[in-house]
């Protein structure tokens, strides 16, 4: 599940989360890509909330997998499935305005993806400095480019 994912226009947007799609496919993974898309990306989440209760009540999925902590919050309103979230930097590291500090919106962010963590069933992080930024009850997971480590 992301908000990000390569489209002809913009072929670069998301292609980390299609090279992984593309590597669990080829290790046997049956894996369905919910893509919140559309003109509004306010909207897109509130839209996906829907969008996903629909594909868990067709489907026979196992696992979701958000990408960034806006699109885990919306994972994390069912509880019929696990949840993993991969935080990718600004949603528990901030954005960093022009004086240096870290803007308002971007403390809300931090804050409720801090709260997410502890709700998904784990959540998997770039950095050391981003698993530090998880509280203690969260399940951390590292990756890095040859393995994903517990913390």
């Amino acid at each position: 599940m992301t908000a990000m994912y390569p489209t002809p226009e913009n072929p670069a947007f998301g292609s980390f989360i299609r090279t992984q799609v593309e590597s669990l496919r080829r290790a046997g993974v049956d894996v369905e890509v919910l893509i919140l898309r559309g003109r509004c990306r306010k909207w897109n989440y509130l839209r996906g909330i829907f969008q996903l209760r629909r594909r868990l009540a067709r489907s026979s999925i196992d696992l979701v997998h958000a990408h960034y902590g806006f699109v885990g919050m919306i994972a994390r309103t069912q509880w019929k499935v696990p949840v993993v979230v991969t935080y990718h930097g600004d949603d528990l590291l901030g954005t960093v305005n022009k004086r240096g500090k870290k803007t308002l919106p971007s403390a809300l962010i931090v804050a409720t993806g801090r709260i997410l963590a502890r709700c998904a069933d784990a959540a998997i992080v770039q950095s050391q400095e981003m698993a530090h930024k998880l509280e203690s009850g969260a399940h951390r997971y590292k990756a890095d480019s040859k393995t994903i480590s517990a913390e």
